[in-house]
């Protein structure tokens, strides 16, 4: 097996994650009977809070 033959691997792992992400505001407008819009802003609220979180906790040099 060559290596060139799997240089594509790498590209499932963000293919995927997009992926899951579609799936995650799918299921939610299905699980909570919500719109569409309204699902993948909960969803993206819920990314955006991490982040913030995140970048907070680095800032204060607890970590």
């Amino acid at each position: 097996m060559c290596i060139r033959d799997s240089l594509w691997i790498p590209l499932a792992g963000g293919i995927f994650g997009v992926y899951q992400l579609y799936l995650y505001v799918v299921g939610g407008r299905f699980v909570h009977d919500v719109s569409l819009e309204r699902s993948a802003l909960a969803m993206f609220l819920s990314i955006l809070l991490v982040i913030v979180f995140v970048v907070l906790v680095s800032l204060s040099g607890f970590v």
